[in-house]
């Protein structure tokens, strides 16, 4: 290794002198708090070793128990569960990071640890076992130490090369630090001082010997080096002139150098230190409020703001004032009876006083933030303070009282005083309820009585006069005026008071009640009241007009108790319902606790100073920065992670998702990376042709998405403030549900040819079965047929020749009679029974061809006329049972006809309408009464078949007539 020509006696006088002379300045900081962030809020253990940010701005904590994510909100375990000993993040965006099982990285895909090294613990070489203090340079190597070795991976030719530093081991591995320098230089410091890597001859060059360097810092703005030794030494070093030169010596070892704004950040085991780079160096301890002897081990400012500690407790966030409200609490003994603010005035740049309802003064030192009782004796209930000449006058229920610059007190008027206000006569102006004004010389210390007349002689007992102030050469005042809408003046060149209702409209008016007045610096004023408030010219000209019930949906009461302008153009207004900041382009912000308000009720002491706007409550004030712009660079939304069912998703970028249906439940969280209070953002979201209106989630980024559909989804996310204004470009995530296997196109065309399958295959079934019975039928119809038809007619023949060859005796040819007989009759049956269940005869041709033959040959016989005609019987069939039903009706129907009507004509239609088959039997015989009662049993059978059928029968009968039959069949 080349080392540079220095004489290293000359340094170490340098340093005994410098020494000498150095006098070290040691401060405490007055407001500095964190924020403890430990296993209660996700973390895995409260070991914790170091914090760096990646490329997208999540923060990477190395722990005790494996790596972590962190986004502000939630934290992501990554890595193997056991200790981490180094970390780093490379430019592709990919954490590298080493235990005592080697060396990992995680894409930037995060998916599982990739191991690129492994430590052999089986060998006695200790070298191997370790790689503390990564670093990753602009090539991308992976630097990293042992325990006398400097050791560089490069991932693209996978080998270790090792820089030898020290000759012995030491008893800690972590023998250097890294930091970049000048155009991405690679430095280090380690036992022997301060190095830079030189790429093309592949070595280290020294440049400066100093053997207990602990910390290193590059300053890119002043091209300097901060060096910090184990001695709590701190040094600036200039590459170029070579200089070392001490700043300050802090107590206990240097172990991290940082720069926060304007101020130098050092960090010992025990104390963090704020360093000031004037000139005279001035140092502060900034962790004072935490526990004492808590062991700090790595810092990291975040944006050159915030400020994170890695300790054995846990991680310590430094919570930064940039919140628009704050709250200042009066120290408990200088405030026993819980006593409200009612009064506050300012005494010079550094002072305020506070005035409470107890009657209690109280004066803080905005600088030192001290608070001091001036006066432990009560003077009553104080209603205001002003400032006339570095004197505090103030009117309470029991008088008028003087402060002065010596903290002395003096009544100078006794009296019930509510308000007050100097002139530019140094004279100060009082209102009391119901009494008249009085008026009292500063310097004679008498009261005056400038006016010479009233507006009416019970002026001041009809009127409540509320506030007073002084501008431009009037006494303006804010009253309960039943006759003059609530705001006059006194003129004091007239000598005379004006109500404003004579010089303007009284529909400008926003009420006859005004509470409190304003005075702007271009000689304007806001008289508040209840009902909204009014902006009046010097002149006495109502010139606009603020009704609060146009805008009771941003400010909820509607009495204004409280008015103010601030030097932005924004009206302030106090309710009982918190602060509302009316902005220039008409927009509303409300403040209530949620943003830090020690109560919702801003009716006491209200006081604006310039950029501040000081607010009086129960026990103490808030701040108000009125100066808080909207920022022009608008936080933005980052997706954090994506859980599917509990498991984490390993594409986290708001580009397209396709998940299956199986995945239709998904926790999404979200973030700004801004690293802000929990309660700086509020949230909402709405799913895009799904939901109309947004929903609101809090302070917690994070929605459940459960039991979605398939389709394509839009999600937008948005942050607003506590009033739902956007304050943020909104961001879409889109992602895509794709439906189950059983709702898929194919899976529906295969059901439906399953479908289709089985009701051809029932269609098969059905018509093999139909088949089958009509292969029965027939079948059962040819053997009746043919046996027992055959058989009946051999028995016919039989008795036929028996009757021709029996002897001459009457008695057996009867019986022989009788035999043929029979059989003639089971023939008939058996031929009916055949026609019935043979298919060929289902149709209604068959049947009514059946019917009219056999009527035919009945009714005739008799010599009765007989008349049938058929329509549209053509490919009609009946059931077996039906058609048989039908059969013994009609049949039924000729017999009683022939036996009882006595008839000379018979008709039979059938047609077939509708599907239905329509039946008329008639005769014209002797008819019947259809209300009596009758024993026969046909027609009880005729409606009982016709029942069964379904079917409906009308009868028509009169004496002497005949008979009409209707019969309605259904067909199907």
């Amino acid at each position: 290794m080349t080392i540079h020509n220095i004489k290293f006696g000359y340094i170490v006088c340098y340093f005994l002198i410098v020494n000498l002379c150095f006098v070290h300045t040691r401060v405490y900081a007055q407001n500095f708090e964190f924020e403890q962030i430990n296993v209660k809020n996700g973390l895995p253990s409260n070991n914790i070793y170091q914090i760096l940010k990646d490329s997208k701005g999540y923060l990477w904590i190395s722990t005790n128990l494996g790596l972590v994510r962190y986004d502000g909100y939630v934290f992501e375990n990554f890595g193997v569960n056991s200790k981490i000993d180094a970390m780093a993040v490379s430019s592709h965006g990919n954490v590298w990071f080493s235990t005592n099982k080697g060396l990992f990285y995680i894409n930037e895909n995060l998916s599982k640890p990739i191991q690129k090294l492994h430590s052999n613990l089986s060998d006695s070489l200790a070298d191997n076992d370790h790689f503390e203090s990564l670093f990753i340079d602009k090539n991308n190597w992976i630097w990293s130490t042992d325990f006398h070795h400097i050791k560089v991976f490069k991932p693209n030719e996978k080998k270790i090369t090792a820089f030898q530093i020290l000759k012995n081991n030491t008893q800690n591995p972590k023998i250097a630090k890294f930091a970049f320098g000048h155009n991405k230089q690679l430095w280090a410091i380690n036992h022997l001082g301060l190095c830079r890597f030189n790429y093309n001859l592949n070595k280290w060059v020294w440049y400066l010997k100093k053997k207990n360097l602990s910390s290193i810092y590059y300053d890119t703005k002043n091209s300097l080096w901060y060096l910090g030794d184990s001695n709590g030494r701190i040094f600036t070093y200039h590459p170029v002139t070579k200089i070392l030169e001490p700043i300050a010596k802090l107590q206990g070892k240097i172990l991290e150098i940082e720069k926060k704004e304007n101020s130098l950040l050092a960090l010992s085991p025990y104390e963090v230190h704020e360093i000031s780079l004037q000139p005279n160096h001035t140092t502060s301890v900034i962790t004072q409020n935490l526990e004492p002897n808590l062991e700090y081990r790595q810092m990291y400012v975040l944006n050159s703001t915030t400020l994170f500690l890695a300790t054995e407790d846990g991680l310590y966030q430094q919570l930064i004032d940039n919140q628009t409200v704050s709250l200042h609490l009066f120290p408990k003994e200088f405030n026993q009876n819980k006593s409200k603010v009612m009064a506050i005035s300012k005494l010079n740049q550094n002072s305020l006083l506070f005035g409470l309802d107890s009657g209690h003064l109280i004066l803080w030192n905005k600088t030192l933030n001290s608070f001091k009782l001036i006066q432990s004796k009560s003077i009553g209930h104080i209603n205001q303070i002003i400032t006339h000449e570095n004197t505090f006058y103030i009117c309470t229920d029991r008088g008028l009282f003087s402060l002065n610059n010596h903290r002395k007190l003096q009544l100078l008027l006794p009296g019930d005083f509510k308000s007050l206000s100097t002139d530019n006569q140094n004279r100060i102006w009082l209102l009391s309820s119901n009494r008249p004004i009085l008026v009292f010389d500063i310097f004679s210390k008498k009261t005056l009585t400038p006016w010479k007349k009233l507006p009416y002689p019970s002026f001041f007992e009809e009127n409540l006069l509320n506030k007073i102030i002084y501008c431009n050469h009037k006494m303006w005042i804010a009253a309960w005026l039943p006759k003059g809408f609530g705001i006059l003046f006194f003129d004091l060149k007239k000598g005379e008071f004006v109500q404003l209702s004579d010089l303007n409209p009284h529909q400008l008016f926003v009420s006859d009640y005004y509470l409190n007045v304003f005075k702007t610096n271009d000689q304007n004023l806001y008289f508040s009241a209840y009902g909204g408030f009014n902006q009046v010219n010097a002149k006495g000209n109502i010139t606009s007009v603020y009704k609060s019930d146009d805008h009771t949906n941003q400010i909820p009461d509607n009495q204004y108790f409280n008015i103010a302008k601030d030097p932005f153009q924004n009206i302030w207004v106090g309710t009982h319902e918190g602060l509302a900041q009316i902005k220039p382009d008409a927009s509303i912000k409300r403040y209530t606790q949620y943003d830090g308000l020690n109560s919702n009720v801003v009716t006491y002491g209200f006081y604006l100073d310039s950029n501040y706007l000081y607010l009086g409550s129960k026990n103490g004030f808030n701040i108000v920065k009125t100066n808080d712009q909207p920022s022009a660079n608008k936080p933005k939304l980052y997706l954090s992670h994506l859980k599917i069912l509990g498991e984490a998703n390993q594409r986290y970028e708001t580009s397209n998702l396709i998940l299956k249906k199986a995945n239709n439940n998904i926790n999404i969280a979200f973030t700004t990376l801004t690293f802000e209070p929990k309660n700086t953002h509020q949230f909402q979201y709405r799913m895009k042709n799904i939901h109309s209106n947004w929903i609101e989630i809090g302070s917690n980024p994070e929605i459940n998405l459960v039991n979605l559909d398939k389709g394509k989804y839009q999600l937008e996310l948005a942050v607003v403030d506590h009033n739902a204004n956007s304050n943020s470009e909104n961001t879409i995530i889109n992602f895509e549900i794709l439906p189950a296997w059983y709702e898929t196109p194919w899976f529906r065309i295969a059901l439906s040819l399953c479908v289709l399958g089985l009701l051809f295959l029932f269609y098969r079934l059905r018509l093999n079965q139909l088949k089958k019975v009509f292969d029965i039928r027939n079948r059962i119809s040819a053997d009746l047929h043919d046996e027992i038809g055959a058989s009946l007619s051999s028995i016919g023949i039989i008795s036929g020749l028996l009757k021709q060859n029996l002897v001459t005796d009457k008695k057996n040819i009867g019986f022989a009679e009788m035999i043929a007989e029979e059989a003639k009759k089971t023939g008939n049956a058996i031929d009916y029974i055949i026609w019935n269940i043979n298919p060929k005869f289902d149709s209604l041709e068959s049947l009514f061809a059946k019917i009219n033959k056999e009527a035919a040959e009945l009714i005739e016989a008799q010599n009765i006329q007989y008349e049938f005609e058929s329509n549209s019987l053509e490919n009609k069939n009946l059931s077996l049972e039906n058609k048989r039903n039908l059969y013994l009706i009609l049949k039924e129907l000729i017999n009683n006809s022939l036996k009882h009507s006595k008839a000379h004509k018979i008709s039979l239609h059938c047609t077939v309408k509708s599907q239905q088959l329509h039946v008329i039997f008639a005769d014209n015989g002797c008819g019947f009464d259809k209300q009596q009662p009758t024993s026969r049993n046909g027609i009880v059978n005729i409606n009982s078949r016709i029942k069964t059928m379904k079917g409906t029968c009308k009868i028509i009968s009169k004496k002497d007539i005949g008979t009409t039959y209707q019969i309605k069949i259904p067909l199907k």
